[in-house]
Order: C-alpha cells, then structure tokens, then sequence
C-alpha cells in the first residue's frame, strides 16, 4: 500500500506502507514525518516509474496518473494495516502469537475466577502453550 502526499493536483511524496495518524506519518509503525499538513491519499502498490523524470529522478507524478483502491478496498487496506500496527505493539516479531498469549492467560483467569473448567482442546491447547513457553524461557536464558 502506499500513502500519497499531494496537494491536490501534485504528488509531494510517496510512502510505502504509510500510515497518517492525526497528521504525522507513520511507516510500518516507525515515525518518518511529524506533521505534513499535506492532503494524503491510499493507493495500491504499482509502477511509479513513470512518476519522476530526469536525471537524477525527480517527482513529477499527478494524482491522476495513479491508479486508485476503491472504497471498499481502501477500508480493508487500512483496517489490514491498523492489525498490523496492533500486532507490532504487542511483540515485534510475533505480534499476533503474544496476543493470543495475552488472551489465553486472561482466559485463564477468568475461568478460574468462576471455578469453571476448561474445555477439553482449550485444556490440551494451554498445555502445549506452556510446555512451549517454557522451553523457550530455557533458551533464552542460554543466550
């Protein structure tokens, strides 16, 4: 995906994987841009060869030399992104992994909180989580 910076005719600048949160740019959850006050667009990932001429290459493209996501697609596009973002929060690398982690000892909790029992594939899923973790823990503390 990629974040268009314009001025409503002009292509200003061009991020790929940005994301604009109240303004500022954001790639891949990183700040690169604190306040643009530029319009911005999303648009699909394509050829910009033929946005910049000359030697060395100089931005030149419109915004209507771009192709563009429909609406639908571009809510999808950012709704991607926004877990992605989510993701990156939560671990670096295995964002969706300590999420899951995070949940699971929540669920914990609660059901213990209860004095209910787990069911049987969440029991045997807790059990290997565990069994896992652990021997992660050991490998780490090799390092």
């Amino acid at each position: 995906m990629l974040l268009i910076l314009h001025d409503g005719i002009n292509i200003l600048d061009i991020v790929r994987n940005g994301r604009n949160v109240n303004g500022a740019i954001y790639q891949e959850g990183h700040l690169v841009v604190p306040h643009t006050g530029c319009l911005y667009g999303y648009y699909p990932d394509q050829d910009l060869s033929a946005l910049y001429s000359g030697t060395p290459p100089v931005l030149t493209g419109k915004i209507a030399d771009l192709v563009r996501y429909d609406t639908q697609t571009a809510n999808q596009a950012i709704d991607m992104e926004t877990g992605t973002l989510i993701d990156q929060a939560a671990h670096p690398f295995a964002g969706t992994q300590e999420e899951i982690g995070i949940i699971r000892d929540q669920l914990v909790q609660i059901l213990n909180a209860l004095g209910l029992e787990p069911t049987a594939s969440f029991a045997a899923l807790n059990t290997t989580a565990i069994a896992e973790i652990e021997k992660a823990r050991i490998e780490k503390e090799a390092l």
